[in-house]
């Protein structure tokens, strides 16, 4: 504001030092102050304000473009972070699950990581096994709901396999019988 009220008062402080937007506004003010009568000089210097206020407004459209691409940006992050947020949430249930030993002892569901359903626990018994009993019990049906549900493969060459995968998932690998 310094510099505005110093070129106000006839110091010559260059364009450059007050930005393009108050530069055009000065001009447009000179232009006026001049009192110019003749009309072709005076549509030329239209025409120059003109164009400065069309090389702002792309500066202006270049911005929100810019703009856009960052919140997109900040979007996929907070995602990620909330997935981040989740894993370590699940941590707590993968380790009292891993210290699930008996066919009864309770399952602790983790929540879904990745995908729609991020942040969400899975139904159970529907979905996820109560205990340990049914974790072994997951049939080729249900392991693919399980897939879908948490946005992840649970892959094997059997249908062990597969369980193994889910139960190591789970934290309850050292409970398989």
């Amino acid at each position: 504001m310094q510099l505005q009220a110093l070129r106000a008062a006839g110091a010559d402080v260059p364009d450059e030092k007050l930005g393009d937007a108050f530069c055009t506004i000065c001009k447009a003010a000179n232009l006026l102050e001049s009192g110019s009568t003749d009309e072709l000089g005076l549509g030329a210097k239209v025409d120059q304000l003109s164009t400065d206020v069309g090389a702002i407004n792309a500066k202006v459209d270049k911005l929100s473009t810019d703009m856009a691409a960052i919140n997109e940006k900040v979007d996929k992050l907070s995602a990620m972070m909330v997935g981040i947020k989740v894993w370590m949430e699940n941590q707590v249930h993968r380790n009292m699950n891993g210290m699930s030993q008996m066919a009864d002892h309770n399952l602790q569901p983790l929540m879904a990581e990745a995908g729609e359903h991020v942040g969400k626990y899975p139904t159970q018994p529907a979905l996820f096994p109560a205990t340990l009993g049914p974790l072994f019990s997951l049939n080729n049906a249900q392991l693919d709901e399980l897939e879908e549900f948490y946005a992840r493969k649970f892959t094997g060459n059997s249908m062990a396999a597969r369980q193994s995968v889910f139960a190591a998932f789970i934290g309850a690998m050292s409970a398989r019988p």
